[in-house]
């Protein structure tokens, strides 16, 4: 049940990162702002989630509070800013709102994985692929149900009454079942342990060359990720001319290919799960979105978009797996996830530049450009790992 709650959790934070990027153009229209302006309010929300992650880090490493405490403080957090968001009058407000938005969910997101990785087993990506497909399903429900509101003709403001009550209602479940379970300590493997003592060197994160490399793969990951959720439904609107109810969907087509992709690494052999798909996916990024970039019917787009998620389904996994295994440290690993808060601050950031710059028909030949530079940060890693160097 622990571990059910865990991965509860992570649904609970797909529900709120998913709940702004399909109704960007409706509250917009509300609050009589431009919909790219919601790019700013992306950056703000992941810069904060990047803030949380590194200070949640510290803190576990400072206090000695508990992976599981930070993220009860989180999912509490997230509900009752989401129930605050449905009063919220203007464009500043919001930018103002975004704020506990993201800190709330970095603390949700970065410390159930971690939690996750100390359950799974060493040399395998399986489990946190597994969690992950738990954060998909949200982030599906999420636009799914938004676009069955929007062709209901409710309000926004009561998508955000609905997320905010359940998430609530994880919150409880998470705090109830998790009372008496206490986090699993860090699986050394027995070559590490049998190892003599010289031989395992403890490098501080700042001086470790694999750090820099892997935060730069997540870094450029997330950016793909996030500039595909928060404007896909905005690209199928306003590229594709369709209405704004049958856009939201797709972006539940996206997340249906990156479900599919983590469910494939539940069913092959552990050590494949690792690097060998870390490199395959990575390069399958970069095909996906060139096949986007032509003028396709919305069918055929929608095809491609949902081959574009199986692809990139279980990099994040992967990475998050490969940080703590391969350097057995929360800070290491809440590290590497700020970075890639950062990318989630970054991408709609940048990719609402060029769209407003260049035009919704640019987003794709961008993206092909970032996957090439993760595949190159990726090749990087495999080179700079070390499973005798530990970092602190």
């Amino acid at each position: 049940m622990g571990l059910l709650v865990i991965f509860l959790s992570l649904m609970g934070f797909a529900f709120s990162a998913n709940t702004i990027p399909p109704l960007a153009t409706t509250i917009a229209k509300d609050i009589s702002c431009r919909y790219e302006a919601f790019g700013y309010i992306f950056t703000i929300q992941f810069l904060a989630f990047a803030l949380a992650s590194l200070l949640g880090g510290w803190v576990t490493g400072r206090f000695g509070l508990s992976n599981k405490f930070l993220v009860t403080c989180g999912i509490f957090t997230l509900s009752a800013t989401l129930l605050a968001g449905s009063l919220i009058p203007s464009i500043g407000w919001f930018i103002v709102w975004a704020v506990p938005l993201g800190l709330a969910g970095g603390l949700v997101e970065t410390f159930s994985a971690i939690l996750v990785t100390r359950f799974g087993k060493n040399h395998s990506s399986k489990l946190m692929n597994l969690s992950q497909i738990f954060f998909c399903l949200g982030a599906i429900a999420a636009p799914q149900i938004i676009a069955i509101m929007l062709g209901a003709g409710l309000s926004w403001k009561i998508a955000f009454i609905s997320f905010g009550t359940l998430i609530a209602v994880i919150g409880a479940a998470f705090s109830i079942f998790m009372r008496g379970i206490n986090e699993p300590a860090i699986e050394i493997a027995s070559a590490e342990i049998s190892s003599p003592p010289q031989s395992i060197r403890f490098t501080p994160i700042y001086r470790d060359t694999f750090f820099y490399v892997l935060s730069a793969a997540i870094f450029f990951y997330v950016c793909i990720e996030c500039s595909i959720v928060c404007w896909i439904a905005a690209y199928f609107e306003k590229f594709m001319g369709i209405t704004a109810s049958s856009s939201a969907w797709r972006l539940g087509i996206y997340w249906t290919g990156i479900i599919l992709g983590r469910s494939l690494m539940l069913v092959l052999p552990g050590k494949w799960t690792i690097w060998p798909a870390l490199i395959i996916c990575s390069t399958l990024m970069i095909a996906g979105a060139i096949l986007m970039i032509p003028h396709w019917n919305p069918i055929t787009a929608t095809i491609f978009i949902g081959l574009a998620g199986l692809a990139a389904g279980p990099i994040w996994p992967i990475i998050i797996t490969v940080s703590q295994k391969e350097r057995l440290s929360s800070q290491f690993t809440s590290g590497v996830i700020a970075v890639g808060a950062i990318g989630a601050a970054t991408g709609p950031f940048i990719s609402s530049l060029i769209i407003k710059s260049h035009g919704m028909h640019a987003l794709f030949p961008s993206l092909a450009t970032g996957g090439t530079l993760l595949l190159i940060s990726v090749l990087l890693s495999y080179r700079a790992k070390s499973p005798t160097v530990k970092s602190v």
